[in-house]
C-alpha cells in the first residue's frame, strides 16, 4: 500500500502451516514459529521518487533488511511495472478499484512506550503495522540464532512478534484479510498492546 509519503508491503508464502487452532505466539508448535520467522515478511516506511526512480526507506522490516531498496518505475493505465536497481527483480504492481478516490492517511503512533505502530489508510482498504517490543540489538542477535539454527522458543516468539495486517473497511468494520499473524484473519482489526515483553 502507497500512501502520499509512506508504504507498507506484506508478502506470505503460499505453503503456510495451517494455524487453525492456534490463537496466539504461545499456541503455535516450534515448526510453526520457524515458518512465521522465516517465510513472510513485512515492512515500512517512507517513500522517495526521484525520476523514475522509487526509494523505500524502509523504517519497519520484520527481516531486519538493511540493504537498499530500490526500483525503476514505469506507470501504465492500471500499474505500475517495477524493476529492480540494485538486484534482478521484476514486479507488477496492479491498482485495487476500492483504492482510488475517498480517504487517504498514515497515523503514526506506539502500542507501548518502545513499540511502533503505523496506520495506512487508501480508500477501503488499511494496513496496520505493529513493531516488535524487542530491542534492536536483542533482535539481531535472535536472527543470527536462527540462522544458524540455535534459536530458543523464547528467541522464536520475539522474533515472530511482529504484526502487518492487510484488510477491508466496509462502513465501521475494519476487517483483517491477510497478516504476519494468522489467526487475527478474518477478524476486526484490533488496536491493542503487543503480547511479549
Amino acid at each position: 500500500m502507497q500512501t502520499k509519503d509512506w508504504h507498507a508491503d506484506l508478502s506470505i508464502k503460499n505453503e503456510r502451516p495451517d494455524f487453525a487452532n492456534v490463537g496466539c505466539l504461545e499456541e503455535c508448535s516450534q515448526e510453526q514459529l520457524e515458518w512465521l520467522c522465516s517465510k513472510q515478511q513485512g515492512f515500512a516506511g517512507i517513500t522517495r521518487l526521484s525520476g523514475d526512480l522509487c526509494h523505500w526507506d524502509r523504517q519497519y522490516d520484520s527481516s531486519l533488511r538493511t540493504t537498499p531498496d530500490v526500483g525503476q518505475m514505469r506507470f501504465d493505465a492500471n500499474g505500475v511495472h517495477e524493476s529492480g536497481v540494485l538486484s534482478t527483480l521484476y514486479e507488477y504492481w496492479e491498482r485495487m478499484p476500492l483504492s482510488v478516490g475517498g480517504t487517504e492517511f498514515t497515523v503514526k503512533g506506539s502500542a507501548s512506550p518502545r513499540t511502533d505502530t503505523l496506520l495506512l489508510v487508501r480508500g477501503s482498504y488499511f494496513m496496520f503495522m505493529r513493531e516488535r517490543p524487542t530491542a534492536s540489538t536483542t533482535l539481531l542477535a535472535i536472527q543470527r540464532r536462527i540462522t544458524e539454527a540455535k534459536a530458543c522458543r523464547a528467541d522464536l516468539e520475539r522474533f515472530a512478534d511482529f504484526e502487518m495486517s492487510f484488510g477491508c473497511i466496509d462502513n465501521s468494520t475494519w476487517l483483517v484479510l491477510h497478516s504476519t499473524l494468522p489467526w487475527c484473519e478474518g477478524l476486526p482489526l484490533t488496536l491493542k498492546s503487543p503480547a511479549i515483553s
